[in-house]
């Protein structure tokens, strides 16, 4: 249950995101790679200062906060990459 809430409301929101937003496919993933590395920030400031939990600092953590930031980005780009193109920017063809 908290991984999907640790790492599935996030990948859900970023992928929101980049299909609202239609970027061409590499600025969608360097957009996808900026999330994800900024929802471990938004996710750890959730847990420590919303709602209150102990947190110390511990190398472990720092671990924690890598592994989170790759999985959230890996799978991520995989759904990105398995959606329609209807939902991905087209290219707009130039006649000729």
């Amino acid at each position: 249950m908290v991984f999907l809430l640790g790492v599935g409301i996030p990948t859900l929101v970023i992928l929101g995101l980049v299909t609202i937003i239609k970027l061409n496919s590499i600025f969608s993933y360097v957009l996808i790679i900026l999330l994800g590395i900024l929802s471990t920030y938004v996710f750890n400031y959730t847990y420590c200062n919303i709602l209150g939990f102990e947190c110390k600092p511990d190398p472990l953590n720092a671990l924690g906060e890598i592994i989170h930031s790759g999985l959230v980005i890996v799978i991520s780009s995989i759904i990105y990459a398995l959606l329609p193109k209807k939902y991905k920017k087209r290219s707009v063809d130039v006649g000729g």
